[in-house]
C-alpha cells in the first residue's frame, strides 16, 4: 500500500496537524516559523486552488515520495541531509473531497497567479504509486543549487504533491526518521 509523507514540525501541537493559514490564528509563532519555508518565494502563499475553493496556504502538501528517496538524490547531488522526522500517512485516511493531486508540472516561478486546471488530477489511491519517483527536474535542480553553492529551497521542486484541504489527525499516525 503506498503511503504519503509529510515533516513532522520541530514543534507539534497536538496530535492535528494544520495547513498554514489554521497556523496563523491558532499558533501564530508556529505560523512564523512555517512560513520561513516560502522565502524567496512568498507569492505562492497568495495563490488559489479552485478545484478546492482555497488558497495554497490552506492545503497540507503531502508527499507521495518516500523521504528516503530524497534524501539519497540529495546525497547525490552533494548534499548532507539531516535525518528527519516524517509521519507515514495511510492514503486512505484522506476525505477524498478534500483532496486533489498535485502535479507541479511548473516550477514555482511560472506559475499563474490561479493555477491552470490542467495541473491537477483527482485522488485516487489506486494511480498514487505513478508519483513515487523523483521526477528529472527535480534531480537536476538539486545538482543545479550545489553546483551554485546554495541549499535546495525546495526539496519537492517539481515533484507531485497531495493537496488535503484542512486539518488532519495524526495521533496515530507512524513517524519514521530518514
Amino acid at each position: 500500500m503506498p503511503f504519503l509523507y509529510h515533516r513532522v514540525p520541530k514543534k507539534v501541537h497536538g496530535k492535528t496537524l494544520y495547513p498554514l493559514n489554521t497556523l496563523k490564528h491558532k499558533f501564530p509563532k508556529a505560523y512564523e516559523k512555517e512560513k520561513e519555508k516560502y522565502v524567496e518565494r512568498e507569492e505562492i502563499l497568495g495563490r488559489k486552488i479552485s478545484i478546492l475553493n482555497c488558497l495554497w496556504n490552506d492545503v497540507l502538501h503531502l508527499s507521495p515520495i518516500h523521504p528516503l528517496k530524497i534524501k539519497k538524490e540529495l546525497m547525490k547531488a552533494g548534499f548532507k541531509p539531516k535525518t528527519r522526522k516524517w509521519f507515514k500517512i495511510n492514503v486512505n485516511k484522506l476525505d477524498l473531497k478534500k483532496t486533489i493531486i498535485f502535479l507541479n508540472k511548473y516550477g514555482p516561478r511560472t506559475i499563474k497567479q490561479e493555477f491552470d486546471k490542467k495541473n491537477f488530477i483527482k485522488y485516487d489511491v489506486k494511480k498514487l504509486s505513478q508519483y513515487e519517483d523523483i521526477p528529472k527536474e527535480t534531480k537536476e535542480y538539486y545538482s543545479k543549487r550545489f553546483k551554485e553553492g546554495k541549499g535546495p529551497l525546495l526539496r519537492f521542486y517539481a515533484a507531485p504533491h497531495v493537496f488535503y484541504k484542512g486539518n488532519l489527525d495524526v495521533g496515530d499516525v507512524e513517524i519514521i526518521e530518514v
